[in-house]
């Protein structure tokens, strides 16, 4: 191994609290609030007993590695570069509108969602998916899928 410098310190982009605690608050709760499935009337067994489309279920379940750490924030240079950091709800973020676009049971329109949140601020390099620990993420893949949904609407700014 190559000897190296190595620098500690606190997450990126967060409020510090002491020493190497940050702040995720304000982020973890626009997070869930995303995360909140939306339906018109309460799930039935028969819709949870419903066998899934395999590839969607792979989807779904990629998703749901995520661990709500925001390493994929603090590495998102567009959102640690914005004036107004609420324009972009940032890779997690999009992740968690991505589980929910996926997501059989939910009734809300995700892709608008997305869009509103900053889909197209992303400017699609990869940070996200190099420091997050979750490699079933396909961060990337997440996104093309969002936005050609957008684009098939005429959502695209």
């Amino acid at each position: 191994s190559k000897d190296r410098d190595m620098v500690l310190e606190p997450l990126r982009g967060f409020p510090v609290i002491r020493d190497f605690i940050v702040d995720k608050g304000k982020t973890l709760e626009r997070i869930a609030k995303i995360e909140a499935r939306v339906r018109s009337k309460p799930l039935v067994e028969s819709d949870i007993t419903a066998v899934m489309d395999t590839a969607l279920a792979k989807k779904i379940g990629d998703l749901e590695w995520c661990c709500r750490c925001l390493s994929c924030i603090a590495a998102c240079p567009v959102i640690n570069e914005m004036k107004d950091p609420e324009k972009f709800i940032g890779p997690a973020g999009l992740v968690a509108l991505g589980l929910r676009y996926y997501d059989p049971f939910d009734e809300a329109d995700r892709v608008v969602e997305a869009v509103q949140n900053g889909l197209y601020a992303c400017i699609l390099c990869g940070n996200c998916h190099e420091v997050c620990p979750a490699d079933e993420i396909d961060h990337l893949g997440v996104y093309a899928e969002l936005r050609k949904e957008a684009e098939k609407r005429g959502l695209k700014p």
